[in-house]
């Protein structure tokens, strides 16, 4: 029950996320425009935050080592994902750094500054 409700949660979230970026979404890390407003005013990567939620309620609805191991994988994964797309946008948007400074990554309240770490875009990246 507790699971399905936090599959339920991250699914809306992420929806919510998914609208307010608009055509700013894409799967690769470009840098059209810097939301820093509604759910981008709470963490840097609310849809990222979102996606924990519902893996957290997979993790529980399958109960399994295998599971946590898949969870782990993905949240270790996003969060590369998330440094990468940081260091773009750090570098197209000059004020960032400020917006960095005042909004966590990930979660509400909590500035994580080890998972913070920035990585350099590659030449693959569309800036």
């Amino acid at each position: 029950m507790v699971s399905t409700l936090l599959i339920i949660i991250g699914t809306l979230l992420s929806a919510w996320c998914l609208y307010q970026l608009g055509k700013s979404f894409s799967m690769m890390a470009v840098s059209r425009e810097l939301k820093t407003q509604g759910s981008y005013s709470i963490v840097r990567h609310p849809l990222y935050g979102a996606e924990v939620v519902m893996i957290l309620g997979f993790i529980l609805s399958h109960g399994s080592i295998l599971a946590f191991g898949v969870g782990a994988v993905w949240l270790l994964l996003q969060i590369r994902r998330a440094q990468y797309e940081e260091s773009v946008l750090r570098k197209t948007f000059p004020e960032y750094e400020d917006y960095a400074r005042r909004v966590p990554m990930l979660i509400p309240g909590l500035h994580l500054r080890f998972l913070e770490k920035a990585v350099a875009p590659t030449d693959r990246a569309a800036v």
